[in-house]
């Protein structure tokens, strides 16, 4: 059973600002939580799961971590249209923009598309690209399609949010590619 005090956290999760203003993000699927449970347990900080759901998950994971929902209540909290019964609240693992940079990165600018950001992150994670760096125009890292369109290649990146300007003005990339960034321009 939800508290009213979680139903209103969810609802905010609804909206950028509330995301990245937050600490947190939702991560939904059956796959994608046990993946983070796998991989990255530590940024759980509770997992809820429909009833119907219960028998074949709550073995995965710590009864402590786990809440059970109603339909009614997981059709609030739920950002999709066909839930697969789970979905998990997590910390965001925010990291300063380095110093220097020395291996490659990437650079978002104006994609609105949700799923096409997580698309990205999940083909870059492929190639090894660490950084991922977003304008302000580009749709939000935490939003739940992009969570989901990545497959959990997130927890590979480290996300930033900054001005094409003011990251160059950082100065912490080589020549040659800010030579290159510049002219993309």
């Amino acid at each position: 059973m939800l508290s009213p005090q979680e139903l209103r956290l969810f609802r905010k999760f609804k909206h950028r600002k509330f995301r990245q203003e937050s600490n947190w993000f939702v991560a939904e699927g059956k796959k994608l939580c046990l993946d983070i449970w796998k991989y990255r347990p530590d940024w759980i900080e509770k997992i809820y799961l429909h009833e119907e759901s219960e028998k074949e998950l709550k073995k995965e994971f710590p009864p402590a971590k786990v809440c059970i929902v109603q339909s009614k209540e997981l059709k609030e909290i739920t950002q999709t249209m066909h839930s697969q019964g789970i979905l998990a609240l997590c910390r965001k693992q925010m990291k300063p923009i380095p110093e220097s940079m020395r291996t490659l990165s990437f650079y978002l600018c104006g994609i609105q598309d949700p799923g096409n950001v997580g698309t990205i992150i999940r083909t870059c994670a492929w190639f090894g690209i660490t950084d991922i760096f977003c304008s302000s125009d580009t749709a939000d890292f935490y939003h739940p399609k992009v969570i989901q369109a990545s497959m959990g290649a997130f927890m590979y990146c480290h996300l930033h949010t900054i001005n094409l300007q003011d990251l160059l003005n950082k100065k912490i990339f080589n020549t040659c590619v800010r030579a290159l960034s510049l002219i993309h321009i």
